[in-house]
């Protein structure tokens, strides 16, 4: 009846809501993931994890950069 048709209308711009949250919660999470990763390539150069890693891969690959 009215009451049920009442709920319905009231709560679909809540679960619109929580849908937009949803999609602005895993944009940003992409969004600042590649940030991260692009953050870690532009300052792997100076970091020794990362450089250690590449030259312990560039060994086992058997060749070495110029």
């Amino acid at each position: 009846g009215m009451l049920r048709h009442w709920l319905y209308a009231s709560s679909e711009p809540v679960i619109a809501a929580i849908d937009l949250m949803a999609l602005l919660l895993i944009a940003g999470a992409t969004v600042y993931t590649f940030a991260v990763a692009m953050w870690l390539v532009a300052t792997g150069r100076k970091s020794p994890v990362t450089n250690g890693a590449r030259y312990g891969w560039v060994m086992r690959a058997g060749w070495w950069p110029a």
